[in-house]
């Protein structure tokens, strides 16, 4: 099978997390801090991967080892080059190495000696933009990656469509401060998680639910992934500034969405006349107020501790046996201590909830307050029924 490299975003552990959940058949390696390996069917299979990931930002394949001598690499690259389309365009990038430093000029002048017309274009840190892929023919994004002592060719075949990300992003009709900070790449990422662990046992098209659904984000994402989608929120501006956005993601993209938004308090959502068990939850809860003063948190984690843990015991009146959670714990650090809900973990293993996922944080090195997923499995017993 050919061999590939995900080229990971900014929370590479997440994003690890993620791949390994929708290709559970094949070993994901950490390769670097901001890659990992993999053997799949074809590039194809990594282009459809790619469509649907949220924290990967390229998909590169493995072309062939390179030798030391940088002459001869740089032969080697032209021999690659040399079989395809007269008309080139390429970019070569030495990926965080500095083994094997290659003239892009030289490898140019060959490929025209050789009656080919090509342009190279300048790199970035992580290859060529992904604007200059989408929109160039005969694109070829060239990385030099090492490994140990080698040295390999790779070569992008899929990379992520942020005109698509940006336009969800930034152009939904209703954004409302705190509720729209949701990114849809993490909204994705978290969804992924989710169904990757359904596909065992369930074939139909999955029932998700978001209980804090905010302005939609998670919804529109999982609508994409092929969900049928439930919203709720206490907040009744939310839910109507929810449906605005989902009814213009459909009206976009034409496609038949399910979805029905609602108002209610998280603890008092399962007293609706549910038509059937939620498959996913996926959410991302009230994670307290912003800028509270450092005596403030203690009191404040007390809430969320309360606020959580009814959401637990409540979703078990929802859940389908062996649904999944996939939840946004806040954490919050000052100097003298670390702030967050971990504690429940063990709590909400008395209502039938096993932790799969281990807390991954998401969000800058130094930044004060900070996210953190994680993955539950729910198990139905009597007891929680």
């Amino acid at each position: 099978m050919p061999e590939y490299l995900f080229l990971l975003g900014n929370t590479p552990q997440l994003a690890l997390a993620e791949i390994s959940s929708l290709i559970p058949q094949q070993e994901v390696v950490p390769w670097h801090k901001h890659l990992a390996y993999t053997r799949l069917e074809s590039d194809k299979h990594a282009q459809q991967l790619q469509a649907i990931l949220g924290g990967v930002f390229k998909v590169l394949k493995i072309i062939k080892p390179l030798p030391s001598s940088e002459t001869e690499a740089e032969q080697e690259v032209v021999n690659y080059l040399q079989d395809f389309p007269d008309k080139i365009i390429f970019g070569l990038t030495s990926f965080r190495q500095d083994q094997l430093r290659l003239q892009a000029s030289q490898v140019k002048t060959q490929l025209k000696k050789m009656g080919k017309t090509v342009r190279y274009r300048e790199t970035e840190q992580w290859g060529l933009s992904t604007a200059i892929m989408s929109h160039e023919e005969h694109c070829f994004d060239l990385l030099l990656i090492k490994l140990q002592d080698q040295v390999y060719l790779t070569q992008t075949i899929a990379f992520q469509d942020l005109e698509s990300w940006v336009e969800r992003d930034r152009n939904k009709p209703y954004t409302a401060g705190k509720k729209g900070m949701l990114p849809p790449k993490l909204a994705r990422t978290m969804v992924n998680l989710g169904l990757g662990r359904l596909t065992s046992i369930k074939t139909q098209k999955p029932v998700l639910y978001d209980p804090f659904c905010g302005t939609g984000t998670v919804l529109i994402e999982a609508i994409l992934r092929g969900c049928q989608v439930i919203g709720s929120d206490i907040d009744q501006e939310a839910v109507a500034g929810t449906l605005q956005n989902l009814d213009w993601f459909k009206t976009k993209t034409r496609l038949p969405a399910e979805y029905q938004v609602f108002q209610s308090a998280v603890a008092e959502a399962h007293k609706r006349a549910w038509e059937t068990k939620v498959d996913l939850i996926v959410t991302e809860p009230f994670l307290g107020k912003p800028n509270l003063k450092p005596q403030e948190l203690n009191n404040a984690f007390k809430g969320l501790t309360s606020l959580y843990l009814g959401a637990f015991k409540t979703w078990t009146k929802i859940l389908a046996n062996q649904g999944v959670i996939v939840i946004i714990f806040p954490q919050v650090s000052t100097r003298e201590k670390k702030y967050n809900l971990l504690k429940l973990i063990d709590k909400v293993s008395e209502y039938g909830y096993t932790l799969e996922v281990q807390p991954i944080e998401y969000g800058y090195e130094k930044a004060i307050v900070k996210r953190q997923i994680l993955v539950f499995r729910y198990l139905s017993t009597k007891k929680n029924n």
